[in-house]
């Protein structure tokens, strides 16, 4: 994520057109340039300063990108691959909104968290881990304001086996957090129903141009 500091944009945006200004008044003032020259250097200068401070400062105000971080590689939900031998049940699923709606530029983006729980079971010696997510993302109602608007987000884990010598086939525990960074569907309130097999959970966040923010968790 690149910073750039308030001095740096006065200085593109005031301290370099004035040098380049004086550097051009004096080279007319030793008759190595015309006035035609000075007068179109000078402008030229300027186009770019402003056009330079105007693109830095668009980025200082679209503030810093919302970065997910994972546990696991989050995939594509593909079906027909299954995993054999073992034997993975989903528990508990929470979503937050790590991250909220961010202002300007990103303002209907926000970075949603999910805590996946379960218990896996497989072959004695072959111990189950999870190694990747697989998530797919459906909007079920667009709305507006007064009517909100809800998507589905499905979550799959995708298991495989380490050999462990010390594991003899008996139930363990499983979690992982994966991140992903989500769009506000429209104007006003956006629900979100979280679902990893039978559980589910759901999030919500209001978007508007002058406000925006997380709406109280429903469960």
């Amino acid at each position: 994520m690149e910073l750039i500091s308030r001095g740096y944009l006065v200085f593109i945006g005031l301290v370099l057109p004035i040098v380049s200004l004086v550097g051009c008044m004096i080279l007319h003032s030793t008759r190595r340039w015309h006035g035609g020259q000075v007068v179109f250097v000078s402008l030229l200068v300027v186009l770019m300063s402003l056009i330079q401070y105007v693109s830095l400062f668009m980025r200082v105000r679209a503030g810093p990108l919302l970065v997910a971080q994972s546990e696991v590689p989050v995939l594509p939900l593909a079906f027909g691959w299954e995993t054999r031998k073992i034997e993975f049940t989903v528990q508990n699923i929470k979503a937050v909104v790590r991250e909220p709606l961010q202002n300007y530029s990103n303002r209907n983006k926000f970075i949603l968290q999910c805590r996946i729980h379960g218990e896996a079971k497989s072959e004695v010696g072959c111990r189950p881990v999870i190694v990747a997510v697989e998530s797919s993302y459906t909007c079920v109602q667009r709305g507006d304001f007064g009517t909100p608007s809800t998507a589905d987000v499905v979550l799959r884990p995708r298991l495989n086996t380490t050999h462990d010598p010390s594991y003899s086939g008996e139930l363990i525990e499983l979690e992982t957090t994966i991140e992903e960074v989500v769009s506000a569907m429209s104007r006003g309130e956006n629900h979100y129903n979280v679902r990893s097999g039978s559980a589910i959970s759901t999030v919500g966040v209001f978007y508007d141009k002058a406000v925006s923010g997380v709406l109280p968790p429903e469960n």
